[in-house]
């Protein structure tokens, strides 16, 4: 026996929430993978860096890598491709001059023109230490952006002094140069060093909650934005009302509307299926966090195709109507679902 069309409309309803809920996973990844920058460190630190003018007894530069031969590049390429965090870097350095007293570097963020630069605190390089040295750091970085190092060097003045944290090769790549270091905006580099490799090797995570802590190994809880320590120890689903008008205008306005209060702090998303005839339409809506105790108002928009079936449907005298659904996690990742919430058209 053939399903009628009322049950093959409830069988199409739940086939496009499947589906949109599929989509929402598979685009939204609860855990992001981590990427590399900059060099892979297996290159002999054979050059020397920012050295002491003679006769003076410290410097300091900024470098930057703008090129950089595949073998010895640690990604892609030299620029993040989305909002991102620094969560460690890493030099390769070979022992230092005799004269050399002290090496500090910073992490810095190379932007446009018109964007600020963001550095981390300075860190000291181990002089008769050879090796990778590695070094914890929360350094927010945006799409295009490339790292590079603050390098301050002291001498005795008494012979050469420098970073040993440079390798020179032929064809290996060009590093960027700025002497002093460059202040709150970008500026073009003093010069361009040919065959230089910059032995700086960087971690980045996405920041996908847009909360400036690395997604992978900073954020403790990732339903919970504001913390970075582990999820709360609870069990209990959130408790959620809600609020609508079962008969809305919504070819009209293109849009419904619904009102949600919540018992405690919750990421909510609405989202829904327009039915009609039997077939069932997924539409995309609203993702937001919300406080507790206090109703809020959300709108979930008609997509383009879904809207022009149900004007068919109407102006052929048939009667389509948006279903309503409502998932909500709280900070613990306990979740509250409502489905099967009818919005229809008022009648003429």
């Amino acid at each position: 026996m053939s399903p009628s069309v009322p049950a093959l409309g409830r069988q199409l309803r739940t086939v496009a929430a499947a589906a949109l809920l599929l989509l929402m996973l598979i685009s939204a990844p609860s855990t992001a993978a981590a990427g590399a920058l900059g060099s892979t460190l297996h290159d002999p630190p054979d050059a020397e860096l920012c050295p002491v003018a003679p006769g003076a007894k410290e410097a300091a530069c900024s470098f930057s890598q703008f090129s950089l031969a595949g073998e010895s590049s640690a990604g892609e390429n030299l620029t993040v491709n989305g909002e991102s965090v620094v969560t460690r870097w890493s030099v390769r350095s070979a022992e230092a001059a005799p004269a050399t007293t002290a090496v500090g570097l910073r992490l810095r963020s190379f932007a446009g023109k018109s964007a600020a630069l963001t550095t981390s605190r300075y860190r000291s390089l181990p002089l008769d230490d050879p090796g990778v040295h590695v070094f914890a750091t929360r350094l927010p970085i945006s799409y295009g952006q490339r790292l590079g190092l603050d390098v301050s060097v002291e001498g005795t003045g008494e012979g050469p002094a420098a970073a040993p944290i440079g390798h020179a090769e032929s064809g290996i790549g060009r590093l960027d140069e700025w002497l002093p270091p460059p202040l709150l905006e970008q500026e073009p580099p003093t010069r361009q060093l040919a065959d230089t490799e910059l032995l700086l090797h960087a971690r980045v995570e996405y920041d996908y909650d847009n909360d400036g802590w690395g997604d992978q190994s900073q954020d403790g809880c990732k339903w919970d934005p504001r913390r970075h320590s582990p999820c709360l120890p609870d069990e209990t689903e959130p408790r959620l009302q809600l609020r609508f008008a079962k008969r809305q205008p919504f070819l009209a306005k293109r849009r419904v509307f619904l009102r949600v209060r919540s018992n405690e702090r919750v990421s909510l998303l609405l989202y829904g299926t327009m039915e009609t005839r039997g077939a069932a339409s997924a539409v995309i809506g609203t993702f937001a966090w919300i406080d507790p105790g206090v109703w809020r108002r959300f709108s979930i928009y008609m997509d383009r195709e879904p809207r022009k079936t149900a004007e068919k449907l109407v102006a052929e005298g048939g009667h389509p109507w948006f279903d309503a659904i409502v998932i909500a996690r709280d900070r613990s990742g306990n979740k509250f679902m409502r489905e099967n919430l009818p919005i229809r058209l008022p009648e003429r």
